[in-house]
This record gives structure tokens, sequence and C-alpha cells, in this order.
């Protein structure tokens, strides 16, 4: 029995149904993979170009766990099985791969649709409670219904794919956390990772919703750099997101409550201070009478020249002529480095991944078999492993849950 239909419990189910094993899914929802349906804002980035080696290092200290599974599924591997179901793919900017159609339920219905057709069954609206255990080896499944009733299931193994906590209306909402606890389990706390970080202050409201392309952002703690990046984001009324931001999204949700944590955006990260400095000036001496607000539009977006001038104290409508120095300086200041206070990330609901789970010394990452009780195997964003935007964590879901369904049957 597979409990959770998503990304990862569809590709066990698959494997497992196809190695000749009788594969039930039991799935919480009305309909499988809701969660799969809406990545990528409906899109999917389902997997990376990146080779194995880029992506085990992607995952940080825990990504050594994943050797086995990329080694035994990888990219090039969904890829097949998509184009096989009639699902073109295309590659964009940052290796990065979707659904030519830009259609994420057409990765669901070709996964859902492999499933079924070789041979394993769905059955929704079931949310499993507990996990029997007999003589050390899962041997049963207590679910409830739809109406409330109770139904056993029995089954020589169980693949946990519950999912995290993160978009609990698509069916992650923790229960495999607590299933695992209560078989002996250790889990490591979920927190959100991959989350918009909220920013304090009025500045970033001015911003929204301004989307900005190749920009450079870092994140510091005690004016200490811990993290930066170069590529798109984008402001918010709570603050900002987009896959630089949310990248750092797992840092933010560690802050401490006395930490000082701030995001410092560059507009400018292709030009050095100097080009910056320069061009400022010939601006401003172009503009001679003109406002220093119009001499400014030529290098930063519409919305952002009001918030720059008002940060460096330069009124909109003074002439460009008339800016000093030290104002202009300011203003270069605000273009390589306008800084925002960081509150911390969104909550872990509005994560796109949840960062924590089931400790990975408790599995083995040959078979994603749990080490304490046999027939468990445990796979997806349940287990401890997180990565960065890219297609990285649906393919860590894709290839332990097919490792997953493939030693599950052979068990």
């Amino acid at each position: 029995m597979v409990i959770g239909g998503g990304a990862s419990g569809l590709i066990a189910a698959a494997r497992a149904a196809e190695l000749g094993a009788d594969t039930l899914v039991i799935e919480r929802m009305e309909r499988p993979a809701r969660k799969l349906a809406i990545t990528g804002k409906g899109r999917c980035n389902f997997t990376t170009g990146h080779d194995v080696a880029h992506a085990i290092e992607a995952f940080g200290a825990n990504g050594r766990f994943l050797h086995s599974a990329f080694g035994r599924f990888y990219s090039e591997d969904i890829i097949a099985i998509l184009e096989s179901r009639g699902v073109r793919v295309k590659e964009e900017r940052g290796k990065r791969y979707f659904p030519e159609s830009d259609r994420a339920l057409d990765v669901v219905d070709a996964l859902a649709g492999l499933a079924a057709d070789n041979g394993a069954k769905l059955m929704t609206g079931f949310r499993v409670e507990r996990i029997g255990v007999e003589g050390g080896r899962v041997a049963s499944a207590e679910a409830v219904g739809p109406d409330g009733s109770r139904v056993v299931f029995e089954a020589d193994a169980a693949i946990a794919a519950t999912g995290g906590m993160s978009y609990p209306g698509t069916g992650s909402t923790g229960d495999g956390y607590r299933l695992a606890r209560e078989l002996g389990h250790t889990v490591v706390p979920p927190v959100p990772a991959l989350a918009p970080i909220e920013l304090a202050g009025d500045a970033h409201p001015a911003l929204s919703p301004l989307s900005l392309k190749n920009a450079s952002a870092a994140l510091t703690s005690g004016g200490v750099v811990v993290k930066e990046l170069f590529g798109d984001m984008m402001f918010t009324p709570f603050g900002a997101t987009g896959p630089i931001i949310l990248d750092m999204g797992k840092i933010a949700a560690g802050k401490k409550p006395r930490e000082r944590m701030e995001l410092v955006v560059n507009f400018k990260p292709a030009m050095s201070p100097e080009q910056v400095r320069a061009r400022l000036l010939r601006e401003f001496e172009a503009a001679g009478a003109g406002s220093v607000r119009k001499a400014l539009e030529t290098m930063l977006p519409k919305r952002a020249v009001p918030v720059a001038l008002r940060l460096s104290g330069v009124a909109l409508e003074r002439k460009a002529s008339q800016v000093t120095k030290e104002q202009r300086d300011a203003i270069q200041a605000q273009l390589t480095g306008m800084r925002f206070e960081v509150k911390g990330a969104r909550p872990i609901e509005e994560a796109i991944v949840t960062a924590g789970g089931v400790a990975l010394a408790e599995i083995n990452p040959r078979t994603m078999e749990s080490r304490i009780v046999r027939g468990l195997f445990v796979c997806g964003e349940l287990l401890d492993i997180d990565g960065p935007t890219g297609g990285f964590n649906l393919q860590a879901a894709f290839s332990t849950g097919y490792l997953a369904g493939e030693s599950a049957a052979a068990d």
C-alpha cells in the first residue's frame, strides 16, 4: 500500500505494480497529486538538466543520501516516462524542465495513468490514521473514509509518501510525521523551505508588485552576508518572493528573535560601483534642469525610482543639476544595495517545500526502507531532504519514490 498519491507516491505505485506487486494507493484527497498540479505556478518544473553530482551538491549535507536513488532513477528517466505518455518536454533557463504545454496537469495525468495502466489501484478520500505492525513488520493500515467509516487494509509493505506540511489544502498536512513518530521514527522539526520572505518597513509595499530580472540579492545577519544569489525576484505587499528569494527562505525561517537580518538588493549587479557612479553622473548632466526623477528612470524601473529617492533623502522633483555629490552617492547606494529588514519567512503552509522530516539515519538509502520497521518505506518530501528551486525537489521525490516502489515490490 502506498500512503499518499502525490509525485513520489504515484511513481512508487507505478514501479511496484510494474514489478507485479498488488498495489493500492490510499489518497486522502478526492484527486491525486493536487500539489503537483499547482507547482511552478501550474507549469510544473518537474526536473533539472544538471548532472547527478551537481544535484547532490545542491541538496547540501543531506544530498549524499540521494546517491542510490539518483543513480537508479534520474532526470532522463522521468523525461522518458512523460514523453512515452505523450507529454512533450522543454528545457528553459537554468536547465529547468517543463512540459511543453506549460500544464502541470499533463504531468499529473501521465503519472496517474502510468500507475493505473501498470495495475495499481487508487482509493481517494481515505485518510490513514494508523499503520499496524506485527512482529516488527508492517501488517496493516487503518483509514477513515469520507463518511467517517473505518477501513483496515492488510499489506506486506507500506510506502509512506504523504508529503510535508506546505500547501495543506492539497493534502500535505503533516500526517506522515505523526505516523512516523508513532512507529518509533525521529522527525526533524519541519520548517519552511523555499518560502517567501517577510520584510519590515514601508519600502517593499511601495515597490510591489515590481518584478526584477537578473537582480542580485544578499541575505545578511549581523552585517555578514549569509547567502547571495543572482536571478529573478519580485516585491510583494508582505515582502519578497521569486526564485532567488525562495532559495533564501529556509535561512529567514531560522531567524532568531533578536537577530538583525537584512535583505540587500542590487538593481545593477552587472555594473561595477565605478560604472554605476559614472552612469549616474552622465544621466544627471544630460537631464540638466530636468527632474532627478526623470533622470533616474533611465536606470531603474519607474516604480522603484520614488522609493530610491526617498531612501536617499532626495526630493522627487529636485533638478538633476542640483543634486550634490553626497546625494548622488546616496542614490548610488540604493541602486547597488537597497536594504530591507527581514522579519522572517512566510508560514510553513505557504512554503513550496518543507524542510525537516524523517531522520535520514533511520532510512536505508539503497532501498528507502525503514531501519526501525521492516516493510516500511519512506520517500519524497516526508524525508529530511530539501533542495533549491529548479526541479531538484521534484526529482528527489520521483527518484526516492521509484526506489521505494522497486524495493517494496521485491521485499
